[in-house]
């Protein structure tokens, strides 16, 4: 995957514009899917995605460490990226359980 495109600029240099290019790293729309549920979209470089994902269910504590991560899979989908984290049985259990459940605003009349 490319992590860098051009982008034309005009630069004021020595009392007259100059035009140029400088590089500008690309940006697409990622999503992190946890047993097939999206859990976070967001703007990122589409470089080390799997890195990105990984981090960011550790940051969450969606996992504990990457042995609850049962597998991983990227999937470039029409306008960015799809990061799809499956995880162990036990651990996905308490997934559901903390991501899932009702909050107690939704039982509110």
């Amino acid at each position: 995957m490319s992590v860098d495109v051009k982008a034309a600029t005009l630069a004021w240099r020595d009392g007259r514009f100059a035009a140029s290019e400088r590089p500008v790293p690309e940006e697409a729309a990622v999503a992190v899917s946890i047993n097939g549920t999206t859990h976070a979209v967001m703007m990122a470089t589409p470089s080390d995605l799997e890195d990105m994902a990984l981090g960011l269910a550790l940051n969450e504590r969606i996992v504990r460490t990457i042995d609850d991560v049962e597998w991983l899979e990227m999937e470039s989908v029409d306008g960015g990226y799809d990061c799809r984290l499956w995880l162990v049985p036990q651990r996905a259990a308490t997934y559901c359980l903390l991501y899932t459940s009702p909050s107690p605003r939704d039982k509110r009349q």
